[in-house]
C-alpha cells in the first residue's frame, strides 16, 4: 500500500496556468489546497523583472499559511519556478500535504516547464537577495558527481531508516522515512511499555489527536487472533502494537501494524503514512529488549484491518519459516535434503561458480574489496503462488457499507436510466442524515425514488455533473430555482473524463463540444436564490481549445470520484464483478475511479466461481460487496405493436394527424439507410425508423449506453429491465448483437465507426448547425450523446428529423440558430414533412432536393427562415 495523498490540479488551476503559459503577462500565481484539490489563490501580472516583481509577491503570503507559488523566469519567459513555501510556524498535517502535493502538481501542469524550485520557510527566503543566492547556490561546482551524489544519498538514507536486509518478498513496505515532531501522551507510554512485561496477548491501538500528539486509543486483552481485525478502527488510521502469545521459538511476539484504510480521508493517510517510521522507532525504544521481547523487525501495513487473521500474521511476520528452520524439516523443491550427499554434489559447485562470478564482476567495477563475515541460509521452495483462501470483501450490509461516505463527497453513480443503478446503496447512504452537499456524478438524476432521486428527494446533493438530467422533473425545478448547482457535461465527454482519471490521465482533448456553449462556458451552473430571473450565480467554465489537423478540439479534465456506487450481476468474493446486458454502461469506469468502490450484486459467488475471461471489473478496484435488495425497475415500458394492439385508447384526430405526420418523416429518412450500415438513431421520431426499412434491408442499431445488434421492441414475455436502449425504451437483441459499456460506445461514435445517426431537433441553421438540447431558463433536459453523435460528421452523416415549423408557427430552419448549438457544422441532411434538403457544411449553403407529397415550394420558402437554392430536377422529384 503506497501511501499518496490523491490531491490533484482543479480544473480551474488547469486552465488559468494554462492561460498563463499563453498570454505571458502574468508573473505569479498563487496555489492553495483547498477541498482536496490544489485551486489558484491570486495572480500578479508582469510589472518588471523577476527580482523587481518578489517584492510584490510579500503582500500575497501568509506568515503561516503554506502554499505553492509558480512564477514566471525571464530568461526564457516559457520557463517557470515553483516555489513551495512553508513557514516554520505552519502546522505539521500542513507541512506534510504540501510536501507530498509538490510533484503531483508540477507533473500535472508540465514537468518540463518547471526548470527551476525554490523551497521556503519565511518570507526572507523569497526576496531578490535570496533568489540571488539561491541561483549562485544552483551555479557553484558540485564536489560529487551525479552517481557519486546518489549513491551517497542512498547510503545516508539507509543510515538513517536503520534498513536491514529483509530478503525478496513480494509484498513491500513503503513507510515513510522521515522523522516528525510528534510526542506522546503518558497513557500511551505507559500502554506501549507495558507491553514489555505482560503475559498473555494484548493489541495497544494509538493515534494521532488533534493537537499533533500521540495518545492511546485502546488497550485491549487479544484472547483470539480473528478478534483483532475487529477492534482497529476501519474508517481512520492507526498504529497499533500486538502482543500475541504463540508457539514460535520466541514464544511472543510484538508486530508493529500500521493501518491505513483506503475509506479514511486523504490528509489523515498523508499524515499516518509520513509519521509511521518514526513511531516505529519511538515504540522500539520504548520496549527496549528486556525479557527478549523486542519489536518485530518487519513492519505490517494494511489497507483493511479484516485481513489481519492468524495465517496472515504468521506469514507476514515469518513464524512458518523460523519454525521449519528450528525443527530443521527443510527439503528441495524435489524432495533431496540440503544435507544430502547428491545435493551437495549438483549444488555446491554451482554456489561456487556463483560466487566466483560475483567476485570478478567487483573487480571490474573497481570496488574495494571487502570481506563479509556472514551466515549462509538455504531456503528452498517451489516456484508457484501459495494456495490460500483470499480476503473476502463481502459486508454485511449496505448500511455497515456506506458508512465511510463523508459530507462534501464526489460521489460516482453508475448506471443508464434505471438499468444497472445501485439503488440499494443509495437508498442506505439516504438513512445517512449526517451526509450532504454531495457532488453527484451521473448519467442523468434519476426518476421518482430511484437512482439519484433518492438523494434529490432527501436534499442531499448540492451539485451534479450529468448528461442527461431532464428525466428527472423534480431535478430541473430545483435547478432552474437556484437550489442545486448542475454541470452539463456531453454523454461521451463525461464517461471518458471518469474513465480518463482511473488511468492516471488528468486531461484529454475532445471534438465533442467545440464552437458550443460546452467550449464557451454559457450554460449556468447555478442560478441565484429565485431562479433564472433573478440572474446567474455560478457561471460555467469556458474550456480550452487546440487545433489538430485543421479540427477544434476542447479540452475536458477528469474527474476524480471520492466514493463509487455500482450495480453488478454476478460478483464474487473477492469483487470480480460480471455485468448482463446493460448493466454495464458508466458502471466499470466508475467502479476503477473512485479511492472507495463499493458493488452491490445481484448474485454473490464463491471465488472461482466466475470464468475469468468473462470478467468485466478485475477485483483489484472493488473494496466492498454487498447484497442488492432493492428490486430492478424500468423506466419505459415499450412492448412490440403486436402486445398492444387493440388495448390503447383511440387516438383522437389532432394526435392520430402528428402521428402519421412523424411516420411520414421517418420513412423518408429510412431511404436513405444502405444495407450493412451502422446507425444510431436518436430518442423520439428517431426510433420509428427501422419500422419503414425497405425490404431487404438490414442494419445494425447502435444505442450509447453499450448496444449494437438492437431488435424490435419486446413482447410482455420478453421484457428485461437490464435490456434498454439511450431512449430507457425496453428492447431486445438480433443474432450477432454485442454489448459493452459507455466508454467503448462512444469510441465507436467519437472514432467515426458509425455511417450514419438520425437526430431529431429543435432549430438547424443553413450552414449545418444543430440545436437540440435546451431552452435556457425553461427547458433544461441535457445534451445526452447527441455532442458526441454529430462530432465527426465527415465519417458519420448526420441527418435531422423533424417537424417544420415550432408549435407557434415559428421556422425551425434557419440563418444562424438561437439556442445553445449541440454542434457547428455538423447536419448533412434536413428531413421533414414538407421537404429534404442537403447541407453543404463548408461553403454553408442549404439546397432544397425534394418536396414532400402535398407540399409546393411556395410553402416551403414561407416556412423557413432562411435562403437556400433549389436543384435543377426539383420538378422531377
Amino acid at each position: 500500500m503506497a501511501a499518496t495523498s490523491g490531491i490533484g490540479v482543479s480544473g480551474e488551476l488547469a486552465q488559468a496556468f494554462s492561460a498563463a503559459v499563453e498570454t505571458k503577462n502574468v508573473r505569479f500565481i498563487k496555489v492553495d489546497i483547498q477541498n482536496e484539490s490544489l485551486v489558484p489563490v491570486t495572480s500578479v501580472d508582469v510589472s518588471g523583472s523577476l527580482n523587481d516583481d518578489l517584492a510584490l509577491l510579500q503582500d500575497h503570503l501568509e506568515e503561516d499559511g503554506p502554499c505553492f507559488v509558480l512564477a514566471r523566469l525571464d530568461d526564457p519567459p516559457a520557463e517557470w519556478l515553483v516555489i513551495s513555501y512553508v513557514p516554520e510556524s505552519a502546522k505539521v498535517r500542513q507541512k506534510m500535504l504540501y510536501a507530498s502535493t509538490r510533484n503531483a502538481l508540477t507533473k500535472s501542469l508540465g514537468s518540463t516547464v518547471f526548470t527551476d524550485s525554490l523551497f521556503a520557510t519565511s518570507k526572507a527566503d523569497i526576496t531578490p537577495d535570496a533568489y540571488a543566492a539561491h541561483k549562485r547556490h544552483q551555479a557553484a561546482p558540485k564536489p560529487l558527481s551525479a552517481r557519486e551524489q546518489e549513491m551517497a544519498d542512498i547510503k545516508a538514507a539507509e543510515r538513517e531508516a536503520g534498513a536491514t536486509y529483509e530478503g525478496s518478498r513480494a509484498r513491500q513496505n513503503h513507510l515513510g522515512t522521515r522523522d516528525i515532531g510528534y510526542t506522546w501522551l503518558e497513557d500511551a507510554r505507559e500502554a506501549v511499555s507495558d507491553l514489555r512485561a505482560g503475559e498473555g496477548s494484548r493489541l495497544v491501538i494509538l493515534q494521532i489527536n488533534e493537537s499533533e500528539q500521540i495518545g492511546l486509543c485502546k488497550s485491549v486483552p487479544i484472547e483470539d487472533v480473528g478478534a483483532i481485525s475487529e477492534t482497529i478502527p476501519l474508517s481512520e488510521p492507526s498504529y497499533c502494537l500486538f502482543a500475541w502469545q504463540n508457539a514460535s521459538p520466541n514464544g511472543r511476539d510484538i508486530a508493529f501494524i500500521y493501518s491505513c484504510p483506503g475509506a479514511s480521508p486523504i490528509k489523515s493517510r498523508m499524515v499516518y503514512s509520513t509519521g509511521a517510521l518514526v513511531i516505529f522507532k519511538q515504540a522500539r525504544e520504548l520496549l527496549g529488549e528486556e525479557r527478549g521481547f523486542v519489536l518485530a523487525s518487519r513492519k505490517i501495513e494494511t489497507s483493511d484491518p479484516r485481513e489481519l487473521t492468524e495465517v496472515f500474521l504468521k506469514e507476514e511476520m515469518n513464524m512458518d519459516s523460523d519454525q521449519r528452520d528450528q525443527e530443521g524439516d527443510v527439503e528441495t523443491c524435489d524432495g533431496r535434503s540440503p544435507d544430502s550427499e547428491e545435493f551437495r554434489s549438483i549444488t555446491m559447485p554451482r554456489l561456487l561458480i556463483c560466487f566466483t562470478m560475483l567476485g570478478i564482476r567487483v573487480q571490474k567495477a573497481g570496488f574495494t574489496p571487502v570481506v563479509l563475515r556472514t551466515r549462509l541460509v538455504f531456503s528452498f521452495r517451489n516456484y508457484s503462488t501459495p494456495v490460500r483462501t483470499p480476503k473476502s470483501k463481502v459486508w454485511v450490509s449496505a448500511d455497515e457499507a456506506v458508512k465511510s461516505v463523508r459530507s462534501g463527497d464526489v460521489l460516482l453513480c453508475g448506471g443508464f436510466g434505471l438499468a444497472g443503478v445501485p439503488d440499494t446503496l443509495l437508498a442506505a447512504l439516504v438513512k445517512r442524515k449526517d451526509v450532504g452537499s454531495l457532488t453527484a456524478v451521473s448519467n442523468n438524476a434519476g426518476a421518482g425514488d430511484s437512482g439519484l432521486g433518492k438523494l434529490f428527494n432527501s436534499k442531499q446533493v448540492d451539485k451534479i455533473i450529468a448528461s442527461y438530467p431532464g428525466g428527472n422533473k423534480a431535478f430541473e425545478a430545483m435547478y432552474l430555482k437556484g437550489e442545486v448547482s448542475l454541470e452539463l457535461c456531453p454523454q461521451g465527454s463525461l464517461i471518458e473524463r471518469i474513465r480518463a482519471h482511473a488511468a492516471g490521465i488528468p486531461a484529454f482533448f475532445s471534438p465533442t463540444g467545440a464552437s458550443t456553449a460546452v467550449e464557451e462556458g454559457a450554460i449556468p451552473v447555478r442560478y441565484n436564490e429565485g431562479g433564472f430571473a433573478n440572474g446567474v450565480k455560478i457561471s460555467g467554465v469556458k474550456k480550452e481549445t487546440r487545433e489538430f489537423d485543421g479540427r477544434k478540439y476542447v479540452m475536458e479534465t477528469a474527474i476524480p470520484g471520492d466514493v463509487a456506487f455500482i450495480r453488478a450481476w454476478r460478483v464474487d468474493e473477492v469483487g470480480n464483478c460480471v455485468f448482463r446486458f446493460a448493466q454495464n454502461n458508466f458502471n466499470t469506469a466508475m467502479a476503477k475511479n473512485a479511492r472507495l468502490t463499493i458493488v452491490e450484486a445481484d448474485e454473490i459467488v464463491p471465488v472461482g466461481s466466475l470464468d475469468a475471461s468473462t470478467i468485466h471489473i478485475p477485483g483489484i478496484y472493488v473494496d466492498r460487496v454487498v447484497s442488492a435488495t432493492e428490486p430492478k425497475r424500468i423506466e419505459f415500458v415499450t412492448l412490440a405493436s403486436s402486445e398492444t394492439a387493440g388495448e390503447s385508447e383511440p387516438l383522437t384526430p389532432e394526435k392520430a394527424a402528428a402521428l402519421a405526420q412523424r411516420h411520414k418523416i421517418a420513412k423518408r429518412a429510412a431511404k436513405e439507410i444502405q444495407d450493412g450500415f451502422y446507425v444510431n438513431l436518436g430518442i423520439g421520431m428517431p426510433t420509428l425508423v427501422p419500422e419503414h426499412l425497405p425490404q431487404g434491408v438490414h442494419v445494425w442499431l447502435q444505442s450509447e449506453n453499450g448496444v449494437l445488434g438492437m431488435g424490435p421492441y419486446p413482447t410482455k414475455d420478453q421484457v428485461d429491465p437490464d435490456l434498454i436502449n439511450a431512449g430507457k425504451e425496453t428492447i431486445t437483441l438480433v443474432p450477432g448483437a454485442s454489448i459493452f459499456d459507455s466508454s467503448e460506445s462512444f469510441a465507436m461514435i467519437r472514432g467515426g465507426h458509425i455511417d450514419v445517426a438520425i437526430l431529431g431537433a429543435m432549430q438547424v441553421s443553413q450552414a449545418g448547425d444543430i440545436a437540440n438540447f435546451m431552452i435556457p431558463g425553461k427547458l433544461v433536459k441535457g445534451i445526452g450523446g447527441a455532442m458526441d453523435l454529430v462530432s465527426n460528421p465527415d465519417k458519420t452523416k448526420v441527418i435531422v428529423v423533424m417537424e417544420h415549423c415550432a408549435k407557434d408557427g415559428s421556422p425551425k430552419i434557419l440563418k444562424q440558430c438561437n439556442l445553445p448549438l449541440t454542434g457547428a457544422r455538423t447536419v448533412s441532411q434536413i428531413i421533414t414533412e414538407l421537404a429534404v434538403f442537403n447541407v453543404d457544411r463548408k461553403s454553408g449553403v442549404l439546397e432544397l432536393v425534394e418536396l414532400q407529397e402535398g407540399a409546393t415550394l411556395e410553402e416551403v420558402r414561407a416556412k423557413t427562415g432562411c435562403d437556400f437554392k433549389v436543384a435543377r430536377d426539383l420538378s422531377k422529384l
